[in-house]
């Protein structure tokens, strides 16, 4: 086992800090990252810097609470940023600021102008089969149905028609020229 001394001092290196404001800046982890995470090796074991500075500064962390990111930064290790929060809570943050929303979610399957699209042909197009909006966009029947039901994606909205209109005379214009 690395003496504690040792472990802060490997840390050390990985952490860019701010020499000017310490206190309201992030301290950003520049060594491994994992899903946007700063990790570390302890004693074989892969650790997750936020939860190691987090015990390090205030003790050990109960199994039904988890560290949130009040700066919103994955790769932040500055205690000042982290906050212990129960699951719940942690996830209604979370919804509230948009963080898993959209592509910006690891697990989406479809980018924001593929949702436009979908989104386009059945608000442009209301007598197009659904089936057809499927097949032409290359996406799951039952993924287009949640998305035009407002199952999810709804934080991307079509522009006003007029808008649509411009930006597509635009573009014919700059074809032709």
């Amino acid at each position: 086992m690395e003496p504690a001394i040792a472990v802060k001092r490997r840390f050390r290196k990985f952490v860019e800090v701010d020499p000017v404001d310490q206190i309201k800046k992030c301290w950003i982890w520049i060594g491994c990252l994992c899903k946007g995470y700063g990790v570390f090796s302890l004693a074989g074991k892969k650790i997750y810097v936020h939860r190691w500075i987090w015990e390090l500064v205030h003790g050990a962390i109960p199994d039904s609470m988890q560290i949130h990111h009040v700066c919103g930064v994955k790769s932040c290790c500055n205690p000042r940023h982290l906050e212990l929060i129960d699951h719940s809570s942690h996830m209604k943050k979370h919804a509230a600021t948009g963080v898993w929303s959209g592509s910006r979610n690891g697990n989406a399957t479809r980018t924001t102008t593929e949702v436009l699209t979908i989104k386009f042909l059945r608000c442009y197009l209301p007598f197009l089969p659904v089936a057809l909006i499927a097949k032409h966009t290359g996406t799951p029947l039952r993924t287009v149905y949640w998305i035009i039901n407002g199952g999810g994606w709804s934080h991307v909205e079509l522009p006003p028609y007029e808008v649509l209109k411009a930006e597509f005379e635009n573009q014919e214009r700059e074809a032709a020229a």
